[in-house]
């Protein structure tokens, strides 16, 4: 079982953590193209879609499964450890916890100290001390300071209009009188994916994970799952956050 990062920008962080967020599309490198009425993937012609799925997830990535994960045949699974913006902070002004050292989560403002060990602080302090107060975009969130594992579900590849009604809201889209959930989604994929050759009109390829909520951990430089997180809201109060 492998545990792999991935991504998420600070809305789709708060609908995993409200259980709206369910799926995720990732666009397929490489793409198949388009030749005849088949495919072609690395040299190779296929004659169908159903056998460009099969080249995609057998011959192309081998036993390895997608680059997002897999579920295999005895039932176990790989995970995925997320990265959102972050910054490593100290509530030293609070007169409720002064001088705690953590990391603050800006999707939903959550604080969460930091393990009490030497490494745990040495690795806050390169933090704090390289980037100060600035915000750091998600690329840059280290293992140690992810709060929130995933436990995958299933993974299958097709095109990306062929997402449902159903699958659509479970990639955190919310119920809205005003769009359908298929067309506010497409507007979504082509914010993100649009400006780099891959958007909705062009209904590229993708990878699509499920997934589940595992747990949100507290910060250590181990494994992740071994305390409950202590988290403080702005205000100071405290509280604990795990996920079952």
């Amino acid at each position: 079982m492998a545990e792999k990062p991935i991504l998420f920008n600070t809305e789709m962080v708060r609908a995993i953590l409200e259980g709206r967020k369910t799926q995720t599309r990732r666009v397929m490198k490489p793409q198949p193209f388009k030749r005849g009425h088949g495919w072609v993937c690395s040299g190779v012609y296929y004659v169908s879609d159903s056998d460009v799925r099969s080249y995609l997830f057998h011959e192309l990535y081998g036993n390895s499964g997608s680059p997002y994960g897999s579920v295999y045949s005895d039932g176990s699974f790989d995970t995925l450890w997320v990265r959102e913006t972050w910054r490593a902070e100290e509530l030293g002004d609070d007169s409720h916890n002064p001088g705690l050292d953590g990391i603050r989560y800006r999707a939903d403002n959550a604080f969460i100290e930091i393990e009490n060990t030497q490494e745990a602080s040495y690795k806050w302090m390169d933090a704090r001390g390289n980037h100060g107060d600035s915000w750091r975009p998600s690329i840059f969130m280290p293992r140690w300071a992810s709060r929130i594992t995933l436990d995958i579900v299933d993974v299958r590849v097709e095109r990306v209009q062929e997402i449902s009604t159903e699958n659509a809201l479970a990639e955190g889209l919310m119920k809205n009188d005003r769009y359908m959930p298929r067309v506010e989604f497409a507007e979504l994929w082509d914010n993100i994916n649009g400006q780099r050759g891959y958007g909705w009109d062009v209904n590229p390829w993708v990878w699509v994970v499920e997934f589940k909520l595992a747990h949100t951990a507290s910060l250590t430089t181990g494994a992740p799952d071994c305390l409950p997180a202590r988290v403080l809201a702005s205000d100071g109060n405290m509280g604990k956050q795990r996920v079952a």
